[in-house]
């Protein structure tokens, strides 16, 4: 399955609100997706917020939707 998905509204990665729009937009389980993700290195915005780079998010979906995935760090 081909993933695409929206840029995120902070260049450097994603909130977790975004995380949720992207999973819905997959029906895909939240929980599923952390649980996928695993511990990353996150961005911390001026207001706190740890953001998640696009190339994690990429390698999660692939992953949930294609069953492997493309890089492990």
């Amino acid at each position: 399955m081909k993933i695409e998905f929206q840029d995120s509204i902070d260049p450097r990665g994603y909130t977790s609100e975004e995380l949720l729009e992207i999973c819905s937009s997959y029906n895909l389980n939240h929980e599923d997706f952390n649980e996928a993700l695993g511990v990353n290195t996150v961005c911390v915005n001026e207001e706190g917020k740890s953001l998640i780079y696009k190339q994690d998010v990429e390698n999660v979906l692939n992953k949930l939707l294609n069953g492997k995935y493309l890089f492990f760090d």
